[in-house]
């Protein structure tokens, strides 16, 4: 009585499933493969992340602005010669008895107005250091974010890999006393469905590990599958007392680069305020000019000096406009300080909570739990356990490994989250 075929996935999803798992999760040791911890992460990702390198040429062009800005004005020269003589009907009468002036000019800024830019530009380097130090901290984020939530998921994988070739086993095993009319059709059909729900919640796990997986690729600007491996001596220093110790809110003050930048440009939008100010003071223009046979003596030698007269234009709307922007930036750092505290203490409070949930968790649950998944295994097999009873426990299984593991990745995620607000390697 063979009405009922057990097929283990439809072929669709069964290809998707073992593409993703074979080449994502690396079980198949390909050639290629890039098996790192995370100090070999963080150092190919140093050496080799494209965006960081490109914020390195930005912080080259600054300092080369700043070069070009201390530079001086250059002079101006300029000549007059006699095109044509209408009295000797000669061309270009430039002779000793022709006629040509040259002028040399110079000019002078007053009022500090070159220091003022070159104290700009500087602080604009600055900035873009700043900068660069800010795109690593979040990069490094993110990477540690993508290595440990890999790393993680791929052993919730591997536990639901094991339990759906488990699973199988038992299918086909019944399927068997179902076709002799030992048992019930309900009892295939139920642990079909736990089948399917199983292999449901590995391929949407698959598919979440996939789009990690890329991220940290690009990070590591590698075309390689990635394996992180993971470092339990390094785990051990994720630990919630080195946070006690410490005044978490004026370290991030003081380490904070994306606060560091709103600080210089407080500080330009001062300097600038401060420039405008002084180019209302006109610049000074000071040369010589030599004319041949032009003025009232021949060989005429003079001395010229010249400069704006601040009648109409006294820079008085830029001023005005360059005050209100300073005035801006400072409630813009008030505002940043703040919200760099209010980061700081929710991240504490959400790792407090993590670490005490955490902590609930008894150290042997999870030996002693597969311990009984093994045991209710062999008692269903000899038939010393219901369906229902093997199912249950089953399933509880299968989430408390899932739930494990999501609470392992959000406990790292969160030490990981408290290093990025504060802007120091605070479990290292």
């Amino acid at each position: 009585m063979n009405v009922l075929k057990w097929k283990k996935l439809p072929d669709r999803w069964l290809g998707i499933s073992l593409c993703l798992f074979f080449i994502q999760i690396g079980v198949v040791q390909a050639q290629d493969t890039l098996r790192i911890s995370l100090n070999q992460a963080d150092s190919i990702f140093l050496n080799q992340n494209l965006r960081l390198l490109a914020e390195k040429y930005a912080i080259e062009a600054s300092k080369a602005q700043l070069a070009q800005t201390k530079l001086w004005d250059n002079p101006q020269l300029s000549t007059e010669w006699s095109l044509y003589n209408n009295l000797n009907r000669k061309v270009l009468d430039v002779g000793s008895a022709g006629q040509k002036t040259f002028s040399i000019q110079q000019l002078v800024m007053l009022a500090g107005k070159r220091n003022k830019r070159v104290a700009m530009s500087r602080e604009n380097t600055r900035m873009s250091e700043f900068a660069f130090y800010d795109l690593l901290r979040t990069l490094k984020f993110e990477l540690r974010r993508s290595f440990y939530h890999i790393a993680f998921s791929t052993q919730t994988i591997e536990r639901f890999t094991n339990q759906l070739a488990v699973l199988d086993n038992t299918i086909s095993a019944l399927e068997t006393q179902y076709n002799k009319n030992n048992i019930s059709l309900k009892d295939v059909v139920r642990l079909k469905a736990a089948y399917y729900q199983l292999n449901n919640d590995k391929t949407q796990l698959l598919a979440s590990i996939a789009n990690e997986h890329l991220q940290l690729q690009l990070l590591l600007q590698t075309s390689r599958p990635v394996v992180p491996i993971l470092d339990e001596s390094m785990m051990q220093q994720y630990d919630f007392q080195k946070t006690q110790s410490q005044n978490l809110i004026d370290l991030a003050i003081t380490n904070r680069s994306d606060l560091h930048i709103v600080e210089s440009q407080v500080k330009q939008a001062e300097m600038h305020y401060r420039l405008q100010k002084s180019l209302a003071i006109p610049d000074l223009s000071i040369g010589a000019s030599y004319d041949q046979a032009g003025s009232y003596i021949p060989h005429y030698l003079a001395l010229t000096v010249g400069l704006d007269l601040p009648v109409f234009n006294r820079n008085q709307g830029n001023i005005k406009m360059a005050k209100s922007e300073a005035s801006m930036m400072q409630l813009q750092q008030q505002n940043k300080q703040l919200e760099v505290r209010n980061e700081v203490a929710a991240s504490l409070n959400k790792l407090r909570q993590i670490e005490d949930e955490y902590k609930k968790v008894d150290t042997n649950f999870r030996t002693q739990f597969e311990q009984l998944n093994t045991g209710v295994l062999t008692s269903f097999r000899k038939q010393n356990v219901s369906l229902l009873e093997f199912v249950d426990l089953f399933e509880a299984y299968n989430q408390s490994i899932e739930q494990l593991n999501r609470l392992r990745i959000a406990r790292i995620e969160s030490f990981e989250e408290l290093n990025y607000v504060v802007g120091v390697e605070l479990f290292r």
